[in-house]
């Protein structure tokens, strides 16, 4: 038995993390076998985080060291395999350049990632809007008790930069999705095309409306933010009860009862709640309605990655 340190790398086009999780495994030939699957939150560590702008050959060399370093192994045992998701084409070119391509992977939509991932245009797909996806596919097949044969529907929210909205429909497929303009671009769009206004950070309020000028603009900006999401969740809640009435519910379990409307026959379109999970640092900011029935998980991406490595691993895509 081997202990295989995995360094899982999501680039982003405000910041990079660094994570790594240790994995048992024994070899059949070249391909590594995992032997354990960490449940979510128990074996995947953040190691480091950059401002993606800063990411640099040094600052990769040390989180394969500190990667390295983890786990149970001892010299001769331990093996590091990396595996990676990135929107930012330069840092995709320096991670090439700094480590052996033998044991590196860079991840993408028209891979095989593990699960029925179909869409019409993967050439071009973000692969954190992958990787949101597959880590809200892998969360849900888990939360399920018992297991449901699928995982969808739901929408995978990644609130940073951008806000992105990736939809699987009801037999799991990834039938497409929204790319929205992210809290810091409200604010931000503001102080860049006036003279006048600020340069403001977004912030909790609790005001309908503000007193001053920052307090109007933050107003207008978390108002208009989380009412953007709310919206656009409840128009694709109502496009998609229009496709699945008459559609078997997946099985009730302990997050399937809190966050989604089922009746004990067929799905209608009246009662229809599509499930929802949220991560990036501005999930924090939607509104209240929304998160009292949503799943928040900050390494929602990172879980994903990881699915979709161990899968490589598994298939011989990513060796150790």
């Amino acid at each position: 038995m081997k202990v295989l340190n995995l360094l899982l790398l999501d680039v982003g086009n405000t910041s990079t993390k660094a994570a790594v999780c240790s994995i048992e495994y024994q070899k059949s030939g070249n391909t590594p076998s995992p032997i354990t699957r960490p449940q979510q939150g128990s074996n995947l560590r953040i190691l480091d985080r950059v401002e993606t702008a800063h990411a640099s050959e040094e600052w990769l060399r040390s989180c394969a060291a500190k990667a390295c370093g983890l786990g149970p192994a001892t010299a001769a045992t331990r093996s590091i395999a990396i595996a990676f998701c990135s929107v930012v084409p330069q840092v995709s070119a320096l991670i090439h350049d700094t480590f052996e391509a033998s044991a590196l992977w860079q991840v993408t939509a028209t891979e095989d990632v593990g699960w029925d991932f179909r869409y019409p245009d993967s050439a071009n797909l973000g692969a954190d809007r992958l990787c949101a996806a597959t880590g809200a596919y892998a969360l849900l097949r888990r939360e399920d008790n018992p297991p449901s044969v699928h995982s969808g529907p739901f929408i995978a929210i990644d609130c940073g930069t951008a806000t992105t909205f990736n939809i699987v429909d009801h037999n799991d497929i990834f039938i497409g999705g929204v790319i929205a303009p992210g809290l810091d671009m409200f604010l931000g769009y503001m102080h860049e095309k006036t003279a006048q206004l600020p340069s403001l950070t977004p912030a909790d309020i609790h005001f309908t409306y503000g007193s001053n000028t920052k307090d109007s603009m933050l107003a207008g900006a978390m108002h208009g933010y989380s009412g953007m999401v709310a919206t656009i969740v409840d128009k694709i809640e109502k496009e998609l009860a229009k496709s699945i009435t008459g559609v078997q519910p997946a099985i009730a379990g302990s997050f399937t009862d809190k966050h989604i409307q089922t009746d004990s026959e067929s799905l209608s379109a009246s009662t229809y709640r599509i499930r929802v999970v949220t991560t990036g640092g501005n999930a924090q900011y939607l509104d209240a309605a929304l998160t009292e029935r949503s799943f928040n998980m900050p390494l929602l991406n990172m879980e994903g990655l990881l699915f979709i490595a161990l899968h490589g691993l598994r298939t011989g895509k990513l060796r150790a």
